[in-house]
């Protein structure tokens, strides 16, 4: 998950001191029913009552196969992982010595996916049979905002600026990390690809998520009139030349548009609603799921049909929706992300169509 600077402060709020405790969790069945909307099909806490608890992204290779990572966020964090085979969503162990929520992943396979955790700095893979902590791990001030796995071979880790500075475009190629040319000097924030010499991306210039980079072998900034003003959320590369993107204005941040770059240009597409998005998927028939959050602290996601009609469905109305992916191959989407609770929050996992 990667959400505009906005709402990545916003998912800090109200995180208090650590309590040291076992995590509870469940793992809830999938549910039957006959018109299947979007509904809550799992919430698990992590710690004592008072800890804050979410799933902070979430990606998906089948209908039978997803990932949500996420953990416990104060105190230096703790991470968890769950996984979805058809049957319910249930926890997957992680390497020890673990700090940090887990908070963005990516999965080219069942048997490649990689994970990173925010301020904590360490990268961790899944190789189909059990998690390992990556040879890089990153210390002091600063923080790990994407991830982008292409092979055990070839992963991309982003760290732009945001709550802390970020640590740095960096490379693997199956034995060692490199660090990247900047495309800019405050850092590229995440990357969506086409393919590994055709990824575009959001960076920083003159502040958080200001821009959108194009790599082609070197990056390059994208210029026009429609980016201007905004701080981009994500991105999402279907084609070289079909690229959406969520964004907000600077100057206000519940003023709200999906971006579109096609063969004739960018474009800006209003949000209906005062509110401030973030992650975006499609939904299988040439329209797209939108997170948001509103002020007064209430989470949706949103749709924008492929004919241009806009709807929205309240999920929390008072936490945070942080992920949306869907499954491969249907019209089914998984949503993630947090419920506060009357001591703090519980991690939740939504979905909508059939699971």
């Amino acid at each position: 998950m990667s959400m505009n600077l906005l709402a990545r402060i916003g998912l800090k709020v109200g995180i208090g001191t650590a309590v040291a405790a076992l995590a509870i969790s469940a793992a809830l069945p999938a549910q039957a029913v006959s018109s299947p909307g979007w509904r809550r099909v799992d919430t698990v806490h992590f710690g004592a009552a008072s800890t804050y608890s979410q799933f902070s992204a979430v990606a998906a290779l089948s209908s039978n196969l997803a990932w949500a990572v996420g953990g416990r966020g104060e105190g230096g964090g703790v991470p968890r992982a769950y996984r979805w085979t058809g049957n319910g969503w249930k926890t997957s162990s992680l390497p020890t010595g673990l700090q940090g929520e887990l908070n963005e992943i990516s999965a080219p396979s069942a048997n490649d996916v990689w994970a990173v955790s925010d301020q904590s700095g360490f990268i961790v893979h899944y190789n189909g049979s059990k998690w390992s902590t990556a040879t890089k791990r990153f210390t002091g001030d600063g923080e790990l905002t994407g991830v982008t796995a292409f092979s055990p071979t070839n992963v991309w880790v982003f760290g732009g600026p945001g709550a802390s500075a970020g640590y740095g475009t960096w490379r693997y190629n199956g034995k060692t990390w490199t660090k990247g040319v900047r495309a800019t000097k405050l850092g590229i924030e995440m990357a969506s690809a086409v393919s590994p010499k055709n990824m575009w991306a959001i960076g920083a210039v003159a502040a958080g998520d200001d821009s959108v980079f194009h790599y082609t072998g070197t990056w390059t900034q994208a210029k026009a009139s429609a980016l201007s003003g905004l701080q981009f959320s994500d991105i999402l590369a279907q084609t070289g030349t079909d690229v959406w993107a969520t964004a907000s204005l600077q100057a206000n941040g519940f003023t709200s548009y999906l971006i579109h770059r096609s063969s004739s240009g960018w474009r800006r597409f209003a949000v209906p609603w005062p509110v401030s998005v973030g992650q975006l998927t499609t939904d299988g028939s040439g329209g797209f799921w939108l997170t948001a959050f509103g002020k007064a602290g209430a989470a949706w996601v949103l749709h924008r049909s492929a004919a241009g009609q806009w709807t929205r469905k309240l999920l929390v109305s008072s936490g945070f929706v942080t992920g949306v992916a869907r499954m491969p191959g249907t019209t089914s989407v998984w949503a993630t992300g947090s419920a506060d609770t009357a001591t703090g929050a519980n991690a939740v996992i939504w979905a909508d169509g059939r699971v």
